[in-house]
C-alpha cells in the first residue's frame, strides 16, 4: 500500500480498499510526489485513517485472552522439548 507515500502495511478498511482498486492512480500520484492520503485530507474528503501494522499481524485470526496465549505457548514448548528428546537417544549424557 503506497497511499501514505511509501509502501505500508495496514489494516484494510473501505477507504484503503477504494484506493487499492486504483493502482494506476496511486502510481501516477506518488511518482509526482503527491501522497494520496494527504491530498484527500487537504481536499476535506472523509478519510478513514488506516491502522498501521507489522507483517505478523496478517496471520492473526482470532483474539485470545493473555492466559490462553501463554498456556498455548507453554504447551507447544513442552511438545517441542519432548520431540527434541527423541532425537537424543538413550546414550546421551545430557
Amino acid at each position: 500500500m503506497t497511499i501514505l507515500g511509501s509502501l505500508t502495511i495496514c489494516r484494510m478498511n473501505d477507504y484503503i480498499k477504494n484506493w487499492e482498486s486504483r493502482p494506476d492512480e496511486i502510481k501516477r500520484m506518488t511518482e509526482n510526489g503527491i501522497v494520496p492520503l494527504a491530498k484527500d485530507m487537504d481536499q476535506g474528503k472523509d478519510v478513514d485513517i488506516p491502522f498501521l501494522m507489522g507483517q505478523v499481524s496478517g496471520i492473526i485470526k482470532d483474539i485470545k485472552p493473555a492466559k490462553q496465549i501463554v498456556e498455548d505457548m507453554v504447551q507447544e514448548a513442552v511438545e517441542m522439548l519432548r520431540l527434541g528428546q527423541t532425537y537424543l537417544g538413550k546414550d546421551s549424557r545430557l
